[in-house]
């Protein structure tokens, strides 16, 4: 990017780091991800999209791999991340699915010391 005064002082935290973080944000927001990702291909650097979590849930190679697996929840179908340890013996699974919003809210509460007329409070005020 023509850029060799950020050389030397990649790994400082100070003021060039800024100008550094503030100078790629914009370089990077003038061309899409497709015509970076053609543009650095051939070139010998680690890269790689970053993904949005719609992107990161298609993504078919995760989906290959048990990364991203559907399961049933008690509120009906679930998109959850897969066990990442793949054992070809002993292979992981998922058991439990994940718990309803609030579902633990009052058990953890609980655990911080809070009393059940402190909870039902809360509940009253809208705060859980």
């Amino acid at each position: 990017m023509g850029r060799e005064d950020f050389i030397e002082p990649q790994w400082d935290e100070g003021e060039k780091r800024k100008e550094m973080l503030a100078f790629f944000r914009a370089a990077f927001r003038q061309k899409t991800m497709a015509e970076w990702t053609a543009e650095l291909a051939e070139l010998e650097i680690c890269f790689g999209p970053v993904n949005t979590l719609d992107e990161t849930f298609a993504d078919p190679q995760l989906r290959h791999r048990g990364m991203i697996v559907e399961m049933a929840s008690p509120t009906g179908p679930a998109t959850v991340i897969g066990p990442p340890i793949k054992l070809s013996d002993t292979p992981a699974s998922l058991r439990t699915p994940p718990p309803t919003f609030g579902e633990h809210t009052e058990d953890v509460l609980r655990r911080l010391g809070y009393s059940g007329e402190q909870i039902v409070r809360l509940r009253e005020d809208g705060v859980v």
